[in-house]
């Protein structure tokens, strides 16, 4: 395990608020950390570089940064949270789709927001915080103008924020409830909440370690899950990038279970290799089509708290080479044979 401590009494800007920057548009934000006193702390974004709706995007900011600040892509722009929303009766209104940045400000904080959708309405609703490396555990519910739950969650077993997939039960009004799920709050209790249309997607994550030795001649299996998202029911087919000459992989998604195999096969020729590769899902025949690295996790089962980075796509291989066999002495003829 890899850590650093950075020690200052200087300013440090730890996040960006809203955690939120548009693709192909400048975006304003407010730098927030410790000791950044009176000092401005507007910011400005360009996105012109960003291509994806929905990535959680790492930002390497010039001013008083420690480190990559990650924040959502969005086509959307977001609507700031305003207090007071706690009880059913203040319940901030919203749009669909719609954007919201807030805050679980203190401790027993609840932030609530209503929408109106008809019968029959399919809503993806996610809240972002610990995916953008914010300490808020959050606790999603959606109710009936009259308090009853229809949906929750806390957390996804593939990601550590919550989200579901609604269907409007009739039309009317209902209401989207955050909250830490210990009652926990603070200034940097931030998150945000999405609400789209469910889109096709898919999330894939691996099982095991991540790192792998291939003997020359020699087989192994890494094996994963798949998740399909918004929908999507078109035939996954799996792929992998990066591998070394003498190398090969038969890939296999199970469309029952979800199931990814992948099996690497070296050549009993093989070099010695070492690097990283990568595994792909594609969903080819999906509209717009649908492609995603699998991820492991960085973290284990360890999902309270944060990180710069809690995924990564990026897998290690170390290839051995057969041993060469040793070179067989020379025989030497028998005394007085030579010159006869």
């Amino acid at each position: 395990m890899i850590y650093r401590i950075h020690v200052t009494t200087g300013p440090a800007a730890l996040r960006v608020f809203p955690p939120v920057v548009g693709i192909g548009i400048t975006s304003k934000v407010d730098l927030r950390g410790a000791n950044l006193g009176n000092k401005e702390t507007a910011f400005e974004v360009d996105g012109t570089s960003f291509k994806r709706v929905g990535q959680i995007q790492r930002l390497f900011l010039s001013r008083w940064t420690l480190g990559p600040i990650e924040a959502l892509t969005s086509s959307m722009i977001p609507v700031i949270e305003k207090e007071p929303n706690n009880q059913p009766g203040e319940a901030m209104r919203m749009g669909v789709p719609g954007l919201v940045a807030g805050s679980i400000s203190g401790v027993g904080d609840v932030d609530r927001f209503s929408f109106v959708a008809k019968k029959g309405d399919r809503w993806s609703i996610r809240v972002r915080s610990k995916q953008l490396g914010l300490p808020l555990d959050a606790s999603l519910r959606i109710e009936s103008s009259d308090g009853k739950e229809i949906s929750s969650n806390d957390d996804q077993v593939e990601s550590p924020d919550p989200m579901v997939d609604f269907v409007s039960p009739a039309d009317g009004s209902y209401q989207i409830r955050v909250t830490d799920l210990f009652d926990k709050g603070g200034p940097s209790h931030e998150y945000v909440v999405d609400v789209e249309a469910p889109r096709p997607d898919l999330e894939v994550t691996l099982s095991g370690p991540d790192a792998f030795i291939l003997n020359a001649g020699k087989t192994l299996e890494i094996t994963g899950k798949v998740k399909r998202l918004g929908g999507l029911k078109e035939r996954l087919t799996a792929s992998v990038e990066g591998l070394p000459a003498g190398v090969g992989a038969d890939c296999q998604v199970d469309e029952k279970s979800g199931d990814v195999k992948v099996k690497l096969v070296a050549a009993s020729d093989a070099d010695s290799a070492s690097g990283s590769f990568r595994i792909a899902v594609l969903a080819a025949d999906s509209k717009p089509l649908v492609y995603r690295l699998a991820s492991r996790s960085l973290r284990g089962e360890a999902k309270r708290g944060t990180s710069q980075l809690d995924l990564s796509p990026e897998l290690w291989l170390t290839v051995i080479p057969s041993k060469p066999e040793p070179a067989k002495k020379a025989e030497l003829p028998p005394l007085g044979s030579v010159g006869k």
